[in-house]
């Protein structure tokens, strides 16, 4: 019993560490040419299924780790992979 109690410790802090390896990463995604937001564009954490859509005003906010890579894409423009290294985003172009 004491075995079970201790491998379950050790699979909870392991668990732990994994999820604290995510950040909430924010970013705006604006047309280049008009500068003007994107409104319900796609951002995406590629491999995954974690994704959401910019809002009224462009941003966009979603969980993933710094080394992950983020696939924007909407309607008449070409999808975009962006590295997300920092934190924040600011995706001039799609």
């Amino acid at each position: 019993m004491k075995k079970i109690s201790i491998l379950f410790l050790i699979l909870l802090c392991n668990c732990t560490f994994l999820y604290a390896q995510q950040f909430s990463i924010t970013g705006v995604v604006t047309d280049k040419k008009l500068n003007e937001p994107i409104i319900g564009a796609s951002v995406v954490v590629k491999g995954t299924t974690n994704g959401t859509v910019t809002d009224l005003d462009g941003k966009f906010t979603i969980q993933a780790s710094k080394s992950s890579v983020l696939i924007v894409s909407f309607i008449g423009y070409t999808p975009q992979e962006l590295q997300s290294m920092a934190t924040k985003l600011f995706i001039k172009s799609l």
